[in-house]
């Protein structure tokens, strides 16, 4: 049997993990509709050669989200993320990841969210911890900056967990994609 799509893609030496914000950001974004597109293509190239990942959850969280927003770019996120979804999720959840994450910074979590999903970010930082441990220079990719007194940023947490943290401008100035 050939191998899978997901299981032929090597895990560059630098990595990029992008929370739920980061790809919400795009739709946020002044940006014209080619603009767009071509951001989507450089992400998707990225998430192609293995330098781009994200966990399952985040996608769950998109796909929650869907729909909120009544513009015409509202789904594109999901859309895009789930074209991403087989190769960018290719390294699952290390659970014991998960763990340190939060014995480090539980507050991370949302205390004032009730639907019972799981929250993206403990296991966006739980695959950057585990790719890490694997020897990669791993950056996260997120939105979040602002600490409320229940509610820890991913910003924080990551510097917390001696992680580099940069917003979406900062992978597009990195990568050149805009």
């Amino acid at each position: 049997m050939p191998p899978s799509k997901r299981e032929e893609v090597a895990t560059p030496a630098a990595v990029w993990v992008i929370d739920t914000s980061s790809i919400l950001q795009v739709r946020r974004q002044s940006l014209k509709p080619h603009e767009r597109e071509r951001l989507y293509s450089g992400l998707s190239t990225l998430v192609e050669g293995g330098g781009l990942v994200f966990p399952q959850q985040v996608y769950d969280e998109l796909k929650r989200g869907s729909g909120t927003f009544p513009q015409e770019t509202a789904d594109e996120p999901l859309a895009w993320a789930t074209e991403a979804r087989t190769i960018a999720t290719r390294h699952g959840t290390d659970f014991e990841a998960v763990r340190k994450v939060l014995a480090k910074v539980s507050d991370v979590l949302d205390v004032d969210k009730t639907s019972g999903a799981d929250e993206a970010d403990p296991y966006v930082l739980g695959l950057a911890l585990h790719l890490k441990d694997g020897g990669h220079e791993v950056t996260v990719v997120s939105e979040e900056r602002r600490d409320r007194p229940a509610k820890m940023s991913m910003a924080t947490a990551c510097g917390l967990l001696r992680l580099y943290c940069v917003p979406l401008l900062g992978l597009v100035r990195d990568q050149g994609l805009g």
